[in-house]
């Protein structure tokens, strides 16, 4: 218990994606508070006295990840051809991201943000290398993969980790649609990325509509 005061790095990953999974819902923070406590014991029983963290402690790191989300708010808006001058990429990589925007655009998602067109650059040769073990249309995958990518990242900055560990991500991207998705479903912690956050249906901070998506795609 001697540590019950001390707001670790993955205690402030679970009040990060605590807090950006009800962003819209308006959460207040006694809201968040109350959803952070019952995550910290379900993640380590008995560590913690129950209702820890609290309230005080959970409005100043919220009001520092406000802070934080600032620097990055301008990576989470549509991405179009005229954001190339202040976030540039390989001329390239124009045609991949059109293409999957215009998927996204067909199954009437959301615009691809200029966070995730980052992650559709990195990912896009790799996905499409290794197309015979991901068993979705490419552009459908590569979306898939780039949401998740972009949101994982944004909760280990938040979060306060010195770098975005990918390795678990990695090792399932390259093994395959299926894998990718049991790693999103099955873990409680993502390459340190997403300290303690239980992937549950009800969404994974701001990838919630992903995976409402993914709920979909398993029904079919």
């Amino acid at each position: 218990m001697a540590q019950g005061d001390i707001i670790t790095t993955d205690v402030k990953g679970i009040i990060t994606t605590v807090w950006s999974e009800h962003l819209k819902n308006g959460w207040t923070a006694k809201e968040i508070q109350v959803e952070v406590a019952k995550r910290v014991q379900e993640k380590w029983p008995g560590k913690y006295k129950p209702g820890w963290p609290g309230l005080r402690a959970t409005q100043n790191k919220i009001a520092e990840i406000k802070d934080e989300y600032k620097d990055y708010q301008k990576l989470t808006i549509p991405w179009h051809l005229g954001a190339l001058e202040d976030c540039p990429l390989p001329a390239e990589a124009v045609s991949h991201i059109l293409k999957v925007q215009k998927w996204a655009a067909s199954q009437n998602l959301k615009p691809v943000t200029i966070w995730e067109a980052k992650w559709i650059n990195n990912l896009y040769s790799a996905i499409k290398d290794n197309k015979r073990r991901w068993k979705l249309p490419l552009e459908r995958a590569i979306w898939k993969a780039a949401m998740v990518y972009a949101s994982c990242e944004m909760v280990s900055k938040l979060s306060g980790e010195p770098e975005f560990n990918t390795i678990q991500l990695d090792n399932a991207l390259i093994q395959g649609e299926r894998e990718f998705t049991l790693l999103l479903h099955n873990t409680l912690a993502l390459s340190n990325a997403i300290a303690a956050s239980q992937y549950q249906k009800k969404g994974l901070g701001t990838a919630k509509h992903y995976l409402e998506y993914l709920e979909k795609d398993d029904e079919k």
